[in-house]
Protein backbone atom coordinates (compact mmCIF):
# COMPACT_ATOMS: atom_id res chain seq x y z
CA UNK A 1 0.00 0.00 0.00
CA UNK A 2 1.57 3.43 -1.05
CA UNK A 3 2.40 5.67 1.78
CA UNK A 4 0.35 9.31 1.26
CA UNK A 5 2.81 11.70 2.18
CA UNK A 6 1.26 14.95 1.40
CA UNK A 7 0.03 16.23 4.95
CA UNK A 8 3.93 15.99 6.08
CA UNK A 9 5.22 17.94 2.71
CA UNK A 10 2.94 21.07 3.45
CA UNK A 11 3.66 21.62 7.18
CA UNK A 12 6.90 19.82 7.83
CA UNK A 13 8.88 20.29 10.55
CA UNK A 14 11.73 19.23 10.07
CA UNK A 15 13.34 21.87 12.64
CA UNK A 16 11.54 19.45 15.59
CA UNK A 17 13.06 16.22 14.17
CA UNK A 18 15.98 14.77 15.94
CA UNK A 19 18.87 12.76 13.65
CA UNK A 20 17.19 9.39 15.18
CA UNK A 21 13.37 10.40 13.77
CA UNK A 22 15.22 11.21 10.26
CA UNK A 23 17.22 8.11 9.56
CA UNK A 24 13.68 5.98 10.66
CA UNK A 25 12.08 8.61 8.55
CA UNK A 26 14.52 8.24 5.45
CA UNK A 27 13.93 4.31 4.40
CA UNK A 28 10.29 5.09 4.51
CA UNK A 29 11.51 8.05 1.23
CA UNK A 30 13.89 6.09 -0.18
CA UNK A 31 11.80 3.46 -0.92
CA UNK A 32 8.81 5.83 -2.13
CA UNK A 33 11.31 7.09 -4.76
CA UNK A 34 10.54 4.09 -6.68
CA UNK A 35 7.33 4.55 -7.29
CA UNK A 36 5.18 5.14 -10.66
CA UNK A 37 2.95 8.49 -9.38
CA UNK A 38 4.22 11.61 -10.49
CA UNK A 39 2.63 13.48 -7.56
CA UNK A 40 4.21 11.05 -4.71
CA UNK A 41 7.68 11.25 -6.42
CA UNK A 42 7.88 15.24 -6.66
CA UNK A 43 6.88 15.16 -2.30
CA UNK A 44 9.00 12.65 -1.57
CA UNK A 45 12.13 14.58 -3.05
CA UNK A 46 10.69 17.95 -2.02
CA UNK A 47 10.59 16.60 1.74
CA UNK A 48 14.25 14.90 0.97
CA UNK A 49 15.10 18.48 -0.11
CA UNK A 50 13.99 20.02 3.05
CA UNK A 51 15.92 17.32 5.38
CA UNK A 52 19.46 18.00 3.86
CA UNK A 53 19.09 22.09 3.65
CA UNK A 54 17.99 21.68 7.40
CA UNK A 55 21.55 20.57 7.58
CA UNK A 56 21.17 17.53 9.04
CA UNK A 57 23.84 14.91 9.84
CA UNK A 58 26.07 13.87 7.06
CA UNK A 59 25.07 9.90 7.99
CA UNK A 60 22.07 10.97 7.33
CA UNK A 61 21.59 12.78 3.61
CA UNK A 62 24.05 10.43 1.93
CA UNK A 63 21.42 7.27 2.92
CA UNK A 64 19.45 9.17 0.17
CA UNK A 65 22.12 10.92 -2.41
CA UNK A 66 22.64 7.96 -3.51
CA UNK A 67 18.67 6.67 -4.58
CA UNK A 68 18.49 10.08 -6.20
CA UNK A 69 21.34 9.53 -8.09
CA UNK A 70 19.58 6.22 -9.15
CA UNK A 71 16.91 8.01 -10.74
CA UNK A 72 18.29 10.50 -12.57
CA UNK A 73 20.56 8.09 -14.03
CA UNK A 74 17.93 5.00 -15.08
CA UNK A 75 14.33 6.34 -13.74
CA UNK A 76 11.47 7.33 -16.52
CA UNK A 77 11.39 11.03 -18.28
CA UNK A 78 9.42 12.33 -14.73
CA UNK A 79 11.60 10.48 -12.17
CA UNK A 80 14.86 11.82 -13.72
CA UNK A 81 13.51 14.93 -14.14
CA UNK A 82 12.15 15.56 -10.38
CA UNK A 83 15.90 14.42 -9.35
CA UNK A 84 17.63 16.85 -11.55
CA UNK A 85 15.67 19.48 -9.82
CA UNK A 86 16.29 17.69 -6.35
CA UNK A 87 20.36 17.47 -6.81
CA UNK A 88 20.58 21.12 -8.56
CA UNK A 89 18.92 22.66 -5.84
CA UNK A 90 21.02 20.94 -3.56
CA UNK A 91 24.47 21.47 -5.48
CA UNK A 92 23.71 24.92 -5.27
CA UNK A 93 22.86 25.20 -1.45
CA UNK A 94 24.95 22.81 -0.04
CA UNK A 95 29.11 22.62 0.17
CA UNK A 96 28.18 19.42 2.46
CA UNK A 97 26.27 18.06 -0.88
CA UNK A 98 28.74 18.66 -3.52
CA UNK A 99 31.33 17.25 -1.82
CA UNK A 100 29.30 14.30 -0.69
CA UNK A 101 28.14 13.91 -4.63
CA UNK A 102 32.16 13.48 -5.69
CA UNK A 103 33.16 10.90 -2.46
CA UNK A 104 30.10 8.62 -3.31
CA UNK A 105 31.52 8.31 -7.16
CA UNK A 106 28.77 10.66 -8.98
CA UNK A 107 31.45 11.76 -11.40
CA UNK A 108 32.49 8.07 -12.44
CA UNK A 109 28.93 6.65 -12.09
CA UNK A 110 28.06 9.69 -14.63
CA UNK A 111 31.33 8.73 -16.87
CA UNK A 112 29.94 5.67 -17.07
CA UNK A 113 26.37 6.38 -18.39
CA UNK A 114 27.25 8.96 -20.74
CA UNK A 115 29.74 6.28 -22.08
CA UNK A 116 27.01 3.60 -22.53
CA UNK A 117 25.33 3.62 -26.01
CA UNK A 118 21.83 2.63 -24.39
CA UNK A 119 21.50 5.28 -22.29
CA UNK A 120 18.28 7.62 -23.28
CA UNK A 121 18.82 11.28 -24.47
CA UNK A 122 17.15 13.02 -21.52
CA UNK A 123 19.50 10.86 -19.13
CA UNK A 124 22.52 12.60 -20.58
CA UNK A 125 20.88 16.05 -20.80
CA UNK A 126 20.28 16.06 -16.82
CA UNK A 127 23.85 13.80 -16.33
CA UNK A 128 25.35 16.96 -17.77
CA UNK A 129 23.01 19.59 -16.23
CA UNK A 130 24.84 18.28 -12.56
CA UNK A 131 28.22 18.25 -13.92
CA UNK A 132 27.66 21.64 -15.49
CA UNK A 133 25.60 22.89 -11.75
CA UNK A 134 29.22 21.60 -10.01
CA UNK A 135 31.57 23.60 -11.84
CA UNK A 136 29.78 26.66 -11.16
CA UNK A 137 30.14 26.04 -7.61
CA UNK A 138 33.58 25.69 -7.45
CA UNK A 139 33.67 21.87 -7.02
CA UNK A 140 37.99 20.99 -8.05
CA UNK A 141 37.99 20.44 -11.45
CA UNK A 142 40.40 17.93 -11.37
CA UNK A 143 38.06 15.60 -10.33
CA UNK A 144 36.17 16.11 -13.99
CA UNK A 145 39.12 14.94 -15.87
CA UNK A 146 37.81 11.48 -16.27
CA UNK A 147 35.01 13.16 -18.39
CA UNK A 148 37.04 15.32 -20.96
CA UNK A 149 37.29 12.01 -23.32
CA UNK A 150 32.96 11.40 -23.79
CA UNK A 151 32.17 15.38 -23.31
CA UNK A 152 34.43 15.36 -26.47
CA UNK A 153 32.49 12.93 -28.26
CA UNK A 154 29.51 14.21 -27.18
CA UNK A 155 30.12 17.81 -28.38
CA UNK A 156 30.44 16.44 -31.78
CA UNK A 157 27.20 14.82 -32.49
CA UNK A 158 25.42 16.54 -35.37
CA UNK A 159 22.31 14.89 -35.04
CA UNK A 160 19.27 17.09 -34.49
CA UNK A 161 17.80 14.85 -31.41
CA UNK A 162 21.20 15.21 -30.07
CA UNK A 163 21.98 18.89 -30.52
CA UNK A 164 21.27 20.00 -27.34
CA UNK A 165 23.21 17.80 -25.36
CA UNK A 166 26.02 18.43 -27.89
CA UNK A 167 26.08 22.30 -26.67
CA UNK A 168 26.01 21.43 -22.85
CA UNK A 169 29.32 19.08 -23.57
CA UNK A 170 31.06 21.98 -25.34
CA UNK A 171 29.99 24.44 -22.53
CA UNK A 172 32.08 21.88 -19.68
CA UNK A 173 34.76 21.64 -21.88
CA UNK A 174 34.71 25.63 -22.02
CA UNK A 175 34.35 25.32 -18.18
CA UNK A 176 37.44 22.69 -17.65
CA UNK A 177 39.71 24.24 -20.13
CA UNK A 178 39.41 27.62 -17.97
CA UNK A 179 40.60 25.42 -15.12
CA UNK A 180 44.02 23.99 -17.51
CA UNK A 181 42.14 20.60 -18.00
CA UNK A 182 42.03 19.47 -21.55
CA UNK A 183 42.16 15.54 -23.11
CA UNK A 184 45.58 15.46 -23.50
CA UNK A 185 47.40 15.66 -19.89
CA UNK A 186 48.94 12.47 -19.26
CA UNK A 187 49.94 13.04 -15.80
CA UNK A 188 45.27 13.98 -15.31
CA UNK A 189 45.14 10.66 -16.80
CA UNK A 190 47.38 8.41 -14.45
CA UNK A 191 45.31 10.54 -11.69
CA UNK A 192 42.12 9.33 -13.15
CA UNK A 193 42.65 6.01 -13.20
CA UNK A 194 43.62 6.37 -9.31
CA UNK A 195 40.36 8.02 -8.65
CA UNK A 196 38.71 5.17 -10.50
CA UNK A 197 39.59 2.90 -8.46
CA UNK A 198 38.63 4.57 -5.60
CA UNK A 199 35.27 5.38 -6.96
CA UNK A 200 34.73 2.01 -7.73
CA UNK A 201 35.76 0.72 -4.21
CA UNK A 202 33.13 3.65 -2.67
CA UNK A 203 30.30 2.12 -5.26
CA UNK A 204 30.75 -1.36 -4.02
CA UNK A 205 30.89 0.00 -0.50
CA UNK A 206 27.26 2.00 -1.62
CA UNK A 207 25.95 -0.73 -3.50
CA UNK A 208 26.48 -2.94 0.19
CA UNK A 209 24.73 0.45 2.01
CA UNK A 210 21.75 0.41 -0.49
CA UNK A 211 20.97 -3.28 -0.16
CA UNK A 212 20.96 -3.11 3.93
CA UNK A 213 18.75 0.06 3.53
CA UNK A 214 16.00 -2.15 1.09
CA UNK A 215 16.24 -4.69 3.55
CA UNK A 216 15.18 -2.51 6.80
CA UNK A 217 12.78 -1.14 4.24
CA UNK A 218 10.90 -3.80 3.75
CA UNK A 219 11.11 -4.97 7.62
CA UNK A 220 9.44 -1.47 8.05
CA UNK A 221 6.92 -2.47 4.91
CA UNK A 222 5.69 -5.04 6.81
CA UNK A 223 5.06 -2.74 10.12
CA UNK A 224 3.37 -0.21 8.23
CA UNK A 225 0.82 -3.12 6.79
CA UNK A 226 0.68 -4.45 10.21
CA UNK A 227 -0.48 -1.33 11.87
CA UNK A 228 -2.63 -0.46 8.98
CA UNK A 229 -4.50 -3.89 9.76
CA UNK A 230 -5.02 -2.71 13.26
CA UNK A 231 -6.34 0.59 12.19
CA UNK A 232 -8.64 -0.52 10.34
CA UNK A 233 -10.28 -3.11 13.04
CA UNK A 234 -10.07 0.37 15.37
CA UNK A 235 -12.22 2.07 12.49
CA UNK A 236 -15.19 -0.78 12.48
CA UNK A 237 -14.97 -0.80 16.38
CA UNK A 238 -15.91 2.86 16.53
CA UNK A 239 -18.15 3.17 13.32
CA UNK A 240 -19.99 0.09 15.52
CA UNK A 241 -19.59 2.58 18.82
CA UNK A 242 -21.30 5.57 16.66
CA UNK A 243 -24.02 3.42 15.95
CA UNK A 244 -24.89 2.56 19.23
CA UNK A 245 -24.24 6.00 20.99
CA UNK A 246 -26.68 7.68 18.02
CA UNK A 247 -29.33 5.21 18.83
CA UNK A 248 -29.25 5.70 22.42
CA UNK A 249 -29.10 9.29 21.73
CA UNK A 250 -32.63 8.63 19.59
CA UNK A 251 -34.26 6.25 22.55
CA UNK A 252 -32.98 8.97 24.98
CA UNK A 253 -35.09 12.25 22.66
CA UNK A 254 -37.80 9.62 22.66
CA UNK A 255 -37.93 9.64 26.37
CA UNK A 256 -37.39 13.60 27.51
CA UNK A 257 -40.56 13.45 24.92
CA UNK A 258 -42.33 10.97 26.80
CA UNK A 259 -41.30 12.57 30.14
CA UNK A 260 -42.25 16.17 29.26
CA UNK A 261 -46.11 14.41 29.02
CA UNK A 262 -46.48 12.88 31.49
CA UNK A 263 -45.23 16.07 33.32
CA UNK A 264 -47.97 18.46 31.25
CA UNK A 265 -50.82 15.66 32.40
CA UNK A 266 -49.43 15.66 35.86
CA UNK A 267 -49.66 19.48 36.16
CA UNK A 268 -53.20 19.51 34.62
CA UNK A 269 -54.04 16.66 36.76
CA UNK A 270 -52.95 18.66 40.14
CA UNK A 271 -54.69 22.01 41.29
CA UNK A 272 -52.11 23.35 42.39
CA UNK A 273 -48.54 22.25 41.78
CA UNK A 274 -45.69 23.59 43.06
CA UNK A 275 -42.90 24.24 39.62
CA UNK A 276 -39.75 26.21 39.81
CA UNK A 277 -40.88 28.59 42.58
CA UNK A 278 -44.41 29.02 40.99
CA UNK A 279 -47.47 28.33 42.49
CA UNK A 280 -50.24 27.40 39.63
CA UNK A 281 -54.16 26.27 39.63
CA UNK A 282 -55.92 25.80 36.87
CA UNK A 283 -59.61 27.86 37.14
CA UNK A 284 -62.47 26.65 35.18
CA UNK A 285 -62.78 27.10 31.68
CA UNK A 286 -64.94 26.89 28.67
CA UNK A 287 -63.92 25.54 25.26
CA UNK A 288 -63.93 28.27 22.44
CA UNK A 289 -64.25 26.34 18.81
CA UNK A 290 -61.05 26.78 17.12
CA UNK A 291 -61.29 28.23 13.50
CA UNK A 292 -57.81 29.60 10.90
CA UNK A 293 -59.07 31.22 7.93
CA UNK A 294 -55.42 31.29 5.45
CA UNK A 295 -54.51 30.95 1.95
CA UNK A 296 -53.47 27.26 0.61
CA UNK A 297 -49.74 27.19 -0.16
CA UNK A 298 -46.71 26.49 1.84
CA UNK A 299 -47.41 24.52 4.27
CA UNK A 300 -49.32 21.11 5.02
CA UNK A 301 -52.45 20.65 7.54
CA UNK A 302 -52.64 17.37 9.07
CA UNK A 303 -57.07 16.32 8.42
CA UNK A 304 -58.92 16.44 11.90
CA UNK A 305 -56.54 18.66 13.49
CA UNK A 306 -54.84 22.30 13.53
CA UNK A 307 -51.41 20.85 13.07
CA UNK A 308 -49.57 23.06 10.32
CA UNK A 309 -46.69 22.18 9.00
CA UNK A 310 -44.25 24.49 7.13
CA UNK A 311 -43.40 23.40 3.00
CA UNK A 312 -40.96 26.14 2.51
CA UNK A 313 -38.84 29.00 3.43
CA UNK A 314 -41.25 31.70 3.85
CA UNK A 315 -42.94 34.31 6.49
CA UNK A 316 -46.46 32.35 7.40
CA UNK A 317 -48.35 33.80 9.84
CA UNK A 318 -51.66 32.45 11.45
CA UNK A 319 -53.92 34.08 13.15
CA UNK A 320 -56.85 32.28 15.34
CA UNK A 321 -59.82 34.15 13.67
CA UNK A 322 -61.59 34.34 17.41
CA UNK A 323 -61.68 38.26 18.03
CA UNK A 324 -61.39 38.49 21.88
CA UNK A 325 -62.41 41.66 23.87
CA UNK A 326 -63.13 40.99 27.29
CA UNK A 327 -62.87 38.47 29.63
CA UNK A 328 -59.90 36.31 30.79
CA UNK A 329 -59.34 33.56 27.89
CA UNK A 330 -56.06 30.93 27.07
CA UNK A 331 -54.94 29.56 24.16
CA UNK A 332 -52.17 26.50 23.95
CA UNK A 333 -49.76 25.62 21.00
CA UNK A 334 -47.99 22.49 21.03
CA UNK A 335 -44.49 22.73 19.41
CA UNK A 336 -44.12 19.44 17.35
CA UNK A 337 -40.86 20.36 15.12
CA UNK A 338 -38.75 23.76 16.19
CA UNK A 339 -36.52 24.30 13.33
CA UNK A 340 -35.83 28.12 13.85
CA UNK A 341 -37.87 31.21 13.98
CA UNK A 342 -41.04 30.22 15.85
CA UNK A 343 -43.36 33.00 17.32
CA UNK A 344 -46.25 33.10 19.37
CA UNK A 345 -47.76 36.01 20.45
CA UNK A 346 -51.12 37.96 19.84
CA UNK A 347 -51.94 41.34 16.90
CA UNK A 348 -54.63 44.14 17.03
CA UNK A 349 -58.00 42.27 15.94
CA UNK A 350 -58.04 42.18 11.62
CA UNK A 351 -56.04 40.52 11.65
CA UNK A 352 -53.64 43.54 11.21
CA UNK A 353 -50.24 41.12 10.10
CA UNK A 354 -51.28 39.08 6.72
CA UNK A 355 -50.48 35.39 6.19
CA UNK A 356 -47.18 36.17 4.25
CA UNK A 357 -46.14 39.32 7.23
CA UNK A 358 -43.50 39.01 9.13
CA UNK A 359 -44.65 40.41 12.53
CA UNK A 360 -40.79 41.29 13.97
CA UNK A 361 -41.31 44.01 10.87
CA UNK A 362 -42.40 47.58 10.16
CA UNK A 363 -45.51 48.40 9.19
CA UNK A 364 -46.69 44.87 11.10
CA UNK A 365 -44.54 45.39 14.50
CA UNK A 366 -46.95 47.82 15.50
CA UNK A 367 -49.70 46.14 15.52
CA UNK A 368 -48.60 42.82 17.04
CA UNK A 369 -46.14 41.40 20.23
CA UNK A 370 -45.07 38.13 20.12
CA UNK A 371 -43.05 35.54 22.23
CA UNK A 372 -39.58 34.18 20.38
CA UNK A 373 -38.17 30.71 20.55
CA UNK A 374 -35.26 31.97 22.38
CA UNK A 375 -36.28 33.59 25.41
CA UNK A 376 -37.27 36.82 24.18
CA UNK A 377 -40.32 39.18 24.00
CA UNK A 378 -40.47 41.76 21.50
CA UNK A 379 -43.19 44.73 20.42
CA UNK A 380 -42.66 47.12 17.93
CA UNK A 381 -38.88 46.83 17.89
CA UNK A 382 -38.55 46.69 22.20
CA UNK A 383 -36.67 43.21 23.49
CA UNK A 384 -36.47 41.75 26.95
CA UNK A 385 -34.98 38.97 27.30
CA UNK A 386 -35.37 36.10 30.52
CA UNK A 387 -37.62 33.31 29.23
CA UNK A 388 -36.95 30.00 28.80
CA UNK A 389 -36.16 29.31 25.32
CA UNK A 390 -38.12 26.71 23.75
CA UNK A 391 -37.68 23.87 21.87
CA UNK A 392 -39.46 20.64 20.24
CA UNK A 393 -42.23 18.66 22.36
CA UNK A 394 -43.04 22.14 24.33
CA UNK A 395 -46.71 22.79 25.63
CA UNK A 396 -46.50 26.90 24.83
CA UNK A 397 -49.52 28.64 26.32
CA UNK A 398 -50.58 31.92 26.21
CA UNK A 399 -53.24 34.10 28.55
CA UNK A 400 -54.84 37.34 28.05
CA UNK A 401 -57.02 39.30 31.02
CA UNK A 402 -59.08 41.47 28.99
CA UNK A 403 -60.79 42.61 32.37
CA UNK A 404 -57.72 44.98 33.77
CA UNK A 405 -55.78 47.79 33.27
CA UNK A 406 -53.42 47.77 31.47
CA UNK A 407 -54.47 44.23 29.61
CA UNK A 408 -51.74 41.89 29.53
CA UNK A 409 -50.75 38.48 28.15
CA UNK A 410 -48.81 36.02 29.58
CA UNK A 411 -46.48 32.75 28.32
CA UNK A 412 -46.40 29.62 30.29
CA UNK A 413 -43.74 26.66 28.80
CA UNK A 414 -44.97 23.21 29.98
CA UNK A 415 -47.30 25.03 32.53
CA UNK A 416 -44.56 26.68 33.92
CA UNK A 417 -45.10 30.72 33.84
CA UNK A 418 -41.97 33.00 32.57
CA UNK A 419 -41.72 36.37 33.98
CA UNK A 420 -41.29 37.86 30.61
CA UNK A 421 -44.81 39.43 29.45
CA UNK A 422 -46.30 42.04 28.21
CA UNK A 423 -49.11 44.78 29.08
CA UNK A 424 -50.96 47.58 27.52
CA UNK A 425 -52.26 45.36 24.88
CA UNK A 426 -54.84 46.31 22.44
CA UNK A 427 -58.81 46.17 23.49
CA UNK A 428 -59.71 43.61 20.52
CA UNK A 429 -57.21 40.91 19.67
CA UNK A 430 -56.58 38.04 18.03
CA UNK A 431 -54.08 34.89 19.48
CA UNK A 432 -51.71 33.80 16.15
CA UNK A 433 -48.40 32.00 15.77
CA UNK A 434 -45.91 32.25 12.57
CA UNK A 435 -43.05 30.31 11.43
CA UNK A 436 -40.43 30.96 8.40
CA UNK A 437 -38.59 27.84 8.29
CA UNK A 438 -39.32 25.00 6.86
CA UNK A 439 -40.30 21.65 8.52
CA UNK A 440 -41.47 23.72 11.75
CA UNK A 441 -44.69 22.20 12.82
CA UNK A 442 -47.20 23.58 15.30
CA UNK A 443 -50.45 22.05 16.91
CA UNK A 444 -53.36 25.07 17.88
CA UNK A 445 -54.66 22.11 20.78
CA UNK A 446 -57.07 24.59 22.36
CA UNK A 447 -58.68 28.38 22.98
CA UNK A 448 -60.44 28.34 26.16
CA UNK A 449 -62.84 30.79 28.02
CA UNK A 450 -61.56 30.80 31.95
CA UNK A 451 -63.77 31.96 34.83
CA UNK A 452 -60.56 33.86 36.26
CA UNK A 453 -57.16 33.88 35.64
CA UNK A 454 -54.30 31.44 35.89
CA UNK A 455 -53.10 31.76 39.75
CA UNK A 456 -49.29 31.48 39.30
CA UNK A 457 -46.20 33.89 40.96
CA UNK A 458 -42.84 34.28 39.25
CA UNK A 459 -39.82 35.73 41.06
CA UNK A 460 -38.23 38.31 38.98
CA UNK A 461 -41.15 39.11 36.29
CA UNK A 462 -40.92 41.87 33.97
CA UNK A 463 -43.17 43.21 31.08
CA UNK A 464 -42.70 45.25 28.00
CA UNK A 465 -45.59 47.70 26.93
CA UNK A 466 -47.26 47.91 24.27
CA UNK A 467 -46.20 51.34 22.04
Amino acid sequence: MATNYSDSLRNPQISGLSSENIQNEIPVLVNGLLSDDKDQLEQITQKLLQITLHECPQSTYMLFLNPLIVLLLTGSSESSTSALVALTTLVRRSDNIRDGLVKIGFIEAARQSLIDENTLNYTQSNILEIIQSLLFQQVNANEMIGLVSILSQLSEEKSEEKKKIAQKAKMILNLLSGFGITDSSSSNNIQLEKINEELKIQIEEQKRNNNELQRKDQEKQKQIIELQKKNEEFKKKDEEKSKKIIELQRKDEDNQRKIADLERQLADSKSKPIINNQIVSQPKSEEIPISISVPSGGYTKKEGEFTYTSTKYKDQTFPIDQQIKNGKYRCEFKINKLEDYQYFGVMKSGPSVPFDGQPSYSPHNKNSMFFRHGGEVKQNGIQLKGNQPMKSGDIIALEVNMDIVPRTVRLFINGVLQPVYASGIPDSIQFYFHFSQKENSVTVLSLKRLSSPTDATVIGANEVQWE
